[in-house]
């Protein structure tokens, strides 16, 4: 079960790195003038939105895994 959760920490790592990048491209566009404000904050309720999504089919995954394990 240790290394269940250790698989599922690791995708969620990585999920936030990956969400990481998405909103620091959101800021460079909007800085060079490619995106509005308006447009970079939707987008990132946006990838937020895709982030959490993304959390919870780890989090139901890693509880089904659970409890094939303990069962």
């Amino acid at each position: 079960m240790k290394l269940a959760g250790d698989k599922t920490e690791q995708a969620k790592v990585t999920l936030r790195s990956h969400r990481t990048d998405a909103l620091q491209a959101l800021e460079a566009a909007e800085k060079a003038g490619g995106m509005g404000e308006d447009e970079t904050k939707r987008l990132k309720g946006e990838i937020q939105k895709l982030i959490d999504a993304g959390n919870n089919a780890l989090m139901k995954v890693f509880e089904r895994k659970k409890t094939e394990i303990t069962q």
